[in-house]
């Protein structure tokens, strides 16, 4: 099976900054919602903002499954993983989210720990 045949899959195309492959993903029924238990709670937008994956924030930000305000298991949404990482274009991406937080929530103060390798 060729890599063009492969069934695709959200979470490597965030992990790799794929644009291309978020597409053929969600084409094929995935979400961007979608909560990996091996990876804390972490959505696919998670992992691209804390590996500058910008190319596929853009692109994800068009979808209607794309939630920049979900939490992972440790309370943290996808702009608190952009500035832990430094990724600052990220993090300009999700800020206009970041504003649209309900009442009484508020971003997590506790530390953010780089996200896990885990096998894509």
């Amino acid at each position: 099976m060729s890599t063009e045949d492969a069934k695709p899959d959200i979470f490597s195309a965030a992990h790799n900054n794929d644009v291309e492959h978020l597409r053929r993903a969600l084409a094929d029924g995935q979400l961007l919602s979608e909560q990996r238990v091996n990876m804390d709670l972490s959505t696919p937008v998670h992992i691209a903002a804390a590996r500058h994956s910008n190319d596929f924030l853009r692109e994800a930000s068009q979808h209607e499954s794309f939630d920049p305000l979900i939490r992972n298991a440790s309370g943290h949404a996808p702009i608190d993983h952009a500035v832990a990482s430094g990724n600052t274009e990220g993090q300009e991406l999700l800020e206009g989210y970041d504003k649209e937080l309900p009442a009484g929530c508020e971003r997590s103060g506790s530390p953010i720990l780089p996200l896990q390798e885990f096998d894509i």
